[in-house]
């Protein structure tokens, strides 16, 4: 796909500054951070999350989410991957990309209408974060209002995952050398 300009200039820009961050030792929480507010600048209004497994593979955790409150982030955590389990639960399930363009009535979210209102989160597009063939974790960008992504979006959403993963693997290579 070739990607529109708009958002070709800030991907690559994105990118630079991620890998900056990883080569000056930012903590991992910093950098995908970062990532989430740039993806955010991108497809406003939006929010944006990264979640990552926790390490019994259990429940997913929020490691980015800077649109969120803490109570919102504490209300998150622990979410259980499942086939229901919402846009970044199911996706963590399934290994495959997540398009929910209305939370309200998409049976993935069923179980998380309450969470839909506390969250104002009405369209949430997820992707799973890989790490070979693992799936570590989930890159997700919500709206506050139903709607379907753009191709371009798409793109945002998917290079937005990689350059996750790509800080990811940095940050777990990085704590196995200190080991």
């Amino acid at each position: 796909m070739i990607e529109p300009i708009q958002y070709a200039r800030p991907l690559d820009t994105a990118k630079n500054r991620v890998l900056e961050m990883l080569v000056e030792g930012e903590p991992l929480p910093a950098v995908l951070t970062e990532l989430c507010h740039r993806i955010e600048s991108m497809v406003s209004p939006a929010m944006c999350s990264a979640m990552l497994f926790d390490d019994q593979r259990t429940g997913l955790h929020v490691a980015a989410a800077p649109a969120l409150t803490e109570s919102q982030i504490q209300g998150l955590n622990g979410l259980i991957p499942g086939p229901t389990a919402a846009s970044c639960g199911t996706a963590a399930f399934t290994g495959e990309r997540v398009i929910a363009t209305d939370t309200t009535t998409d049976p993935r979210w069923l179980d998380f209408q309450e969470a839909v209102d506390l969250l104002g989160i009405y369209a949430c597009w997820s992707i799973p974060i890989r790490e070979g063939d693992c799936v570590v974790g989930t890159f997700a960008i919500s709206h506050p209002a139903p709607r379907e992504p753009l191709p371009e979006e798409i793109e945002v959403l998917e290079r937005g995952a990689m350059i996750a993963g790509i800080a990811i693997r940095h940050h777990r290579a990085e704590l196995a050398l200190r080991r």
